[in-house]
């Protein structure tokens, strides 16, 4: 079974009485978003000072960096007055090492509203405090939560990127519940979602197996199959890593062809490669291979063996 670390808020809440209690948390919705797509779920609560994050991360098979509170100030570069209640800079540092982590040890991350601006922060990026009423498309959050739920607008995704692919198209309604956005993209990222404002709603790190960020809260629309197709995706990463071996190619729609991921130029003839069958080559293939198959339709994953 696929295991996923999930990140946690910190927060006081009244549970059995009137008393204030310190909990660490994490909304189901995640948690039965990864479950229905296949997953086990585990939570990481923020540890002592000091931990170390790769032990943090052994046993496991890919991270999902929750939403939540805003971004401490002198961690993502914004005014200080824009930053709601509940930031912690403690927090966000624990988080950005495990994040980092996570791409070091070569394991899929999906990040979702708050995660994907820690992405951002994580390679160097920084914030916008509060866009709050900038556009129509980022309208003040409305406190009533039925008509916050409610409101949708239009995303479009860079045909072939990891976002596309996951929902099958190059464009998607989707909520919006964040007051922050990227303002500086961070190094290495890829936008590969925004909105008509220009407003990023989706970044990639095309140097990873599988690290994909999104603005919007998939997992607060359960009854749209879309969206859960992008758990599947995450799930099916995390999944494909488990079986160890070599990276290869293989077209995205073609579940038993293959290809020799050693040749930049033959990834470039994907249309004309889909008919190749097992065993494939089992070199790894480089960043730019990847990145360039992938344009043409072609993804990457771990395979221990060619026998399929």
């Amino acid at each position: 079974m696929t295991r996923i670390l999930v990140t946690t808020w910190r927060r006081e809440g009244e549970v059995f009485g009137p008393v204030l209690r310190d909990m660490f948390g994490v909304e189901v919705q995640y948690a039965q978003s990864l479950q229905r797509a296949g997953a086990q779920v585990y939570l990481t609560p923020q540890p002592p000072a000091g931990t170390d994050t790769a032990e943090t991360l052994r046993g496991f098979d890919g991270l999902l960096v929750i939403g939540g509170e805003d971004l401490a100030a002198e961690v993502s570069g914004a005014e200080p007055e824009d930053i709601g209640e509940g930031a912690s800079a403690a927090r966000d540092r624990w988080e950005i090492a495990l994040l980092k982590a996570a791409v070091d040890g070569d394991l899929p991350v999906l990040a979702i509203c708050r995660g994907m601006q820690l992405l951002n922060v994580a390679f160097g990026g920084t914030l916008h405090g509060d866009i709050a009423g900038s556009s129509p498309q980022h309208p003040p959050v409305s406190a009533d939560r039925d008509e916050a739920l409610a409101f949708r607008h239009l995303v479009k995704f860079e045909p072939g990127s990891l976002v596309s692919r996951a929902y099958r198209r190059n464009a998607k309604e989707t909520n919006s519940l964040h007051h922050q956005a990227v303002n500086r993209v961070g190094s290495g990222l890829e936008v590969t979602g925004r909105a008509a404002d220009g407003g990023v709603e989706a970044m990639e790190l095309p140097e990873a197996r599988w690290c994909l960020g999104v603005q919007w809260h998939p997992e607060l629309l359960p009854d749209d199959p879309q969206e859960l197709g992008l758990f599947i995706e995450f799930v099916h990463a995390c999944r494909d890593r488990l079986d160890g071996g070599a990276r290869i190619l293989r077209p995205y729609s073609a579940a038993l062809a293959g290809l020799g991921s050693g040749d930049g130029d033959r990834a470039k003839q994907a249309p004309v490669l889909a008919d190749l069958n097992w065993p494939v080559d089992s070199r790894v293939v480089s960043a730019h291979t990847r990145r360039e198959a992938i344009r043409q339709g072609f993804y990457v994953f771990e395979a221990k063996g060619c026998d399929r």
